[in-house]
């Protein structure tokens, strides 16, 4: 049920907030969702975390992963000018972590050889590699 739910409140979020304004990149959703499942994906084979929900996608819930692509889509549609991106990205690798001990404490995700700092560590390389490829992709693919 806890994956609904922060499903339903992040398409809230960007319904009320980023679609009125036009801030919608679904490339960062796209980027979002295919590194988040590498990395969870790999941290399950290892068992460093496991998470809990049905329906599953390689012992991924699914709705979590799609809060993924939400949540790239919302990460970008807040970002500030470049020279705030260095307090936005650990700001928002902070809320994310925060997120992931709601989980925990909800029964739907459980640590077993992983820690939250490790968490919020990776969200912040994790972030900068989705605003990195975000920038190269459009400069390369949609430069004029």
């Amino acid at each position: 049920m806890f994956w609904y739910l922060y499903f339903l409140f992040n398409l809230l979020i960007i319904v009320v907030f980023l679609r009125p304004r036009k801030k919608i990149s679904y490339l960062t959703g796209l980027i979002t969702i295919l590194l988040m499942f590498i990395v969870d994906y790999t941290a399950v084979k290892l068992r460093l975390y496991v998470f809990y929900g049905m329906p599953s996608f390689y012992n991924l819930p699914l709705f979590y992963l799609l809060n993924g692509f939400l949540l790239g889509i919302i990460f970008w549609g807040f970002k500030p000018r470049e020279r705030w991106l260095w307090l936005y990205i650990p700001l928002i690798s902070l809320l994310f972590t925060g997120v992931e001990r709601l989980a925990e404490i909800f029964g739907v995700y459980r640590h077993l050889k992983w820690s939250y700092w490790y968490s919020f560590g990776l969200n912040i390389v994790a972030l900068i590699v989705v605003t990195a490829l975000k920038y190269y992709i459009d400069d390369v693919l949609f430069s004029k």
